[in-house]
């Protein structure tokens, strides 16, 4: 009997150094992993007694260029000609310095590389604003 136990990857949320959880993929592109490498570097620190700041940066690229990203956000669709998909930039703030209230801000910039060709260097950016409240 063959069992397949998930890694934990797939859901692609989770804190790295600071009080909330995040895309860890890239919380501007949200890409699946097939046919993708990502390689990502994280920074942060506490702020406060609850609260964090963390900064990604995201490396992507296909490993046959492809003329589509799978479930990606960013709408527009790769050539298929080369394999450097792009860079991506996140700031993330999470504040938790209250009973029942967590807020997380992030702040993502994406600059599309030589895999989407004549849009290669466009820049996509999002601010995403989460408001929790417990009870």
């Amino acid at each position: 009997m063959i069992y397949f136990r998930q890694t934990g990857l797939q859901r692609d949320r989770a804190r790295f150094l600071g009080v909330d959880r995040f895309r860890y993929y890239g919380d501007l592109l949200r890409p699946e992993l097939s046919n993708l490498h990502i390689f990502t570097a994280a920074l942060g620190s506490r702020v406060l007694r609850a609260s964090s700041v963390e900064l990604l940066y995201h490396f992507y690229r296909q490993a046959t260029p492809a003329p589509f990203l799978r479930d990606a956000q960013v709408t527009a669709d790769p050539a298929g000609k080369s394999s450097l998909v792009g860079h991506e930039w996140d700031v993330v703030l999470g504040l938790e310095e209250w009973k029942h209230v967590e807020v997380e801000l992030i702040g993502a910039l994406f600059r599309a590389g030589r895999a989407f060709g004549s849009l290669s260097g466009n820049l996509a950016g999002g601010v995403f604003l989460k408001l929790r409240y417990n009870f």
